[in-house]
């Protein structure tokens, strides 16, 4: 659910691990893997003039991820450490630590499955007893079991509504609620002819910019991703294109990050059985 959700506003923290999570193939636990390697080429000329680790991840007997180590440029010194729990494949608590703060995300279900609601935090490394970031949010769904509202509650603000959509056959929109002048909110188009995702951008007074496109093969697969606003603060290029390919057995082989025809990166993963 999480994974094609991506309905967070500007203040979460959350979609990232999701998307990383969204690669793990629903058989992993027939797999029998025990952990997995993200490689970071760097290219010259078209050449791999370098590489590095970028991630390790482990899974448990079920095969879902337990934790998430990131390294930085190096490739030997920890950037993050994310650390999950589940009960059985539902994910209950999530803690991305980082230098200088921890962020954390708790969930509990209702009994068909779905995400109740869930409570966020951030915890700052020197002052441990100083919880700065807190979030507390409410899921309602329709009777077909797809997300309708959700209500937020902050430290600074009671329990309210804080978004909604609505479904149209193979369209998804969000009914926008604005806080304030500057609120984002995304609309969603699928379109099954080509089996493609299509995610705009809308602010208030403002007209719907496209942002992202996911396009998947016939076993659901995402095989490339099109991101047309900067994916980072130090990423200045206005369309990046992801392009993916998987192992026969459903795993996650190769991400290759182009901007235009210029080539920017390629991501291996690498897999190592019980």
């Amino acid at each position: 659910m999480f994974a094609m959700l991506h309905c967070f506003s500007q203040d979460s923290f959350v979609p990232d691990i999701f998307d990383s999570l969204a690669d793990v193939p629903d058989n992993m636990a027939n797999i029998s893997i025990k952990n997995e390697i993200v490689y970071r080429y760097k290219l010259k000329h078209h050449q791999i003039a370098d590489s590095s680790v970028f991630e390790n991840k482990y899974y448990d007997d079920n095969g879902n991820v337990t934790e998430i180590d990131e390294f930085n440029e190096d490739g030997k010194t920890a950037k993050s450490i994310t650390q999950m729990v589940y009960g059985g494949h539902r994910l209950y608590k999530l803690r991305i630590i980082r230098e200088t703060y921890t962020d954390g995300i708790n969930f509990s279900y209702k009994e068909n499955g779905s995400v109740d609601d869930s409570y966020s935090y951030r915890v700052m490394t020197k002052k441990p007893t100083d919880t700065v970031y807190i979030t507390y949010k409410q899921y309602v769904y329709d009777s077909v079991a797809r997300t309708v509202k959700i209500y937020l509650q902050t430290s600074k603000q009671p329990l309210h509504l804080w978004q909604q959509w609505h479904y149209e056959k193979n369209k998804k929109t969000m009914e926008p609620i604005y806080e304030n002048p500057d609120r984002t909110e995304y609309l969603y188009e699928y379109d099954s002819l080509i089996n493609k995702w299509t995610c705009y951008l809308k602010k208030e007074n403002e007209d719907k910019k496209i942002i992202n496109e996911k396009f998947f093969d016939d076993n659901k697969k995402c095989i490339k991703e099109i991101w047309y606003v900067k994916v980072a603060s130090t990423v200045f290029y206005d369309k990046v294109e992801i392009a993916k390919k998987y192992n026969p057995d459903g795993t996650l082989f190769e991400e290759q990050y182009k901007y235009e025809n210029f080539s920017m990166g390629v991501y291996r993963h690498y897999y190592f059985l019980k």
